[in-house]
């Protein structure tokens, strides 16, 4: 978890009000966060804050100079191209800002900026936009942040809801494209440059094109490329962070990827498989029986670890961890954070490493017998998308905004080269992959699966080869050769459900504010239909609400929570003579 800011005056005549914005919104942070190496640095009209958090996680800090130019990054940028040190790292960064190079050679999950002495500055996000980066533009400032509520100080204006953005939110369960809960509050996007110039002006540019990304091509998919830049980047990882990484390793298929991946580079990791479902278990062990024995493998940095999962009680009210939640995120993470004890987290965290992204070779939306025909008999593809997430518990209010938005989805993605089939990889790759992850402001987490190798392969394969999933089984094969012929193993139905039955229901952390909220929404029926939410609390007290109807529950605690949030967020910029 790591705070960073960058404001500047786009004119002379505001430097004081974004010095006087600039502090009130550090101290916020820090009283959420609390104070770690902080640092704050004026260059010309820029401001630039950074709590550099992960000194305990890290090697390379997340401030630092090169070539004379101030550094701020949300978590050190990840080269998948080149071997680096936490010594060489600056370098590398300041060649892929300033220099022949771009930021496209770095993993996904980081933003950063990088200021001269003069006060000219570059932000960047990276080439997936998965780092959380948020900016606010008026006609005096722009600021960017990893954190909305630090944002809310430079807006000028009473925080107010998005309410297009929320009923979207409300129906898909995440925001959509570049929104956020609050009205001038935006996402950066992907594979962004923001050039601030010294004499306040304000430049936007795309580095890497969706199209050149994921659009159609006349190339096979290049296999032994992931596998070299994925090894190449594990390696980086085990050289830059302090901690032995924690390795996910199951019966399926995208964390053998993932773990072979990691593996195969020689790099040291925790593997952990959990032992909830006992043939999962086993064969997580014979493949790593195949690597060597436990002896031979401790020699070199691996540790393989089967768990079994300790449901841990809840000891927080459901409003104090809705508060912490949003007081971390701003309401813009996943509502099913709030069924657990939520706090914000000190000291180090060790870098978990998962089959993230395993998704977009899957097929997502068509590999299930019958679901390609179908979607190929409608209009555009998209359409079919439109099914799964009609408005069905929405209001009228949900159901206009879902009006027309997969004809515009469709348009953007068809646009950039990926029409037919693929655009609904396309879709969940711009849509879902990188909004429903909490990224990174409660842990350290990295996507192994987020080179641009990576993607690009993905996007180059066939339907059939997504369908058959041929993508993590060659990897996975051409990582580990000895792992070819061991056996994937799928939960059923019955076996997931008792995997994951451990778990309290929502309804059940907190009876009375649930109820409370429930019964007297704030702004939750706007956006969700309250007869449908009434069945839904129906079928509690019958044992017959289940994780679906959880889902609607979560989402209607979230928002009514998140203008709650509103509110106490306006009340303290408000009394810092904001606006």
């Amino acid at each position: 978890m790591n705070i960073n800011l960058i404001a500047m005056a786009k004119q002379e005549s505001a430097a004081e009000k974004v010095a006087s914005l600039t502090g009130h919104a550090v101290a916020y942070a820090k009283d959420i966060f609390g104070t770690a190496q902080d640092h704050l640095e004026q260059r010309g009209r820029v401001w630039i804050y950074n709590a550099d958090r992960m000194a305990r996680t890290w090697r390379p800090p997340t401030w630092f100079t090169a070539q004379g130019v101030q550094y701020g990054v949300s978590q050190p940028p990840v080269p998948t191209d080149q071997e680096t040190s936490a010594e060489e790292l600056p370098n590398i960064v300041h060649d892929r800002v300033w220099g022949q190079s771009t930021p496209r050679g770095l993993l996904m999950n980081h933003w950063g900026y990088g200021v001269h002495a003069d006060g000219r500055a570059r932000v960047w996000t990276d080439l997936v936009g998965f780092g959380r980066c948020y900016v606010v533009e008026t006609a005096e400032i722009i600021a960017v942040s990893n954190h909305i509520g630090v944002l809310a100080f430079f807006l000028g204006r009473p925080l107010e809801i998005d309410d297009k953005a929320v009923a979207l939110f409300c129906n898909f369960g995440w925001f959509t494209a570049d929104t956020t809960p609050f009205r001038g509050v935006n996402r950066v996007p992907r594979a962004t440059f923001i050039d601030l110039f010294a004499d306040g002006s304000v430049k936007k540019s795309v580095y890497l094109p969706l199209a050149e990304l994921v659009g159609e091509r006349e190339a096979e998919p290049d296999f032994d490329a992931v596998v070299q830049a994925s090894r190449l980047a594990a390696r980086n990882l085990d050289q830059l962070s302090i901690r032995t990484p924690t390795v996910y390793l199951s019966g399926g298929q995208d964390s053998r990827m993932t773990a072979g991946l990691w593996l195969s580079g020689g790099s040291a990791a925790n593997v952990m498989t959990m032992g909830t479902l006992e043939q999962e278990a086993h064969i997580a062990t014979e493949l790593m029986s195949k690597l060597g024995n436990e002896r031979s493998l401790a020699a070199n940095g691996v540790v393989h670890k089967i768990t079994e999962p300790k449901p841990s009680g809840i000891t927080m009210t459901l409003e104090d961890r809705l508060s912490t939640a949003h007081k971390m995120w701003d309401g813009d993470a996943a509502p099913t954070n709030m069924k657990r004890d939520l706090r914000v987290p000190t000291g180090a965290a060790a870098l978990t490493i998962g089959g993230t992204n395993g998704e977009i070779t899957h097929g997502y939306f068509y590999s299930k017998p019958g679901q390609l025909e179908l979607i190929q008999r409608l209009e555009h593809p998209l359409k079919r998308l439109g099914q799964v997430f009609a408005a069905r518990n929405g209001t009228a209010l949900v159901r206009d905004q879902l009006d027309h938005f997969f004809e515009h989805e469709y348009e953007v993605i068809s646009s950039a080269g990926s029409p037919g089939i693929p655009s609904t990889d396309v879709f969940y790759f711009r849509e879902k992959l990188r909004r429903w992850h909490n990224q990174s402001l409660n842990t350290s987490s990295v996507v192994l699966l987020g080179s641009e190798a990576y993607i690009r392969m993905a996007f180059d394969l066939s339907i059939e080869q997504r369908i058959e999933k041929v993508a993590p089984k060659t990897i996975a094969r051409t990582a580990v050769p000895a792992w070819d012929g061991v056996p994937y193993y799928k939960a059923t139905v019955g076996e997931a459900k008792v995997a994951t039955s451990k778990g309290l229901r929502i309804w059940l952390t907190d009876p009375e504010l649930f109820n409370e909220v429930l019964d007297h929404p704030r702004i939750w029926d706007r956006y969700l239909d309250r007869a449908k939410i009434t069945a839904f609390r129906e079928l509690i007290p019958q044992g017959e609400a289940v994780g679906s109807h959880e889902s609607w529950f979560n989402r209607a605690l979230w928002v009514d929570s998140l203008d709650l949030h509103r509110e106490q967020l306006h009340h303290t910029v408000q009394a810092a003579g904001a606006y």
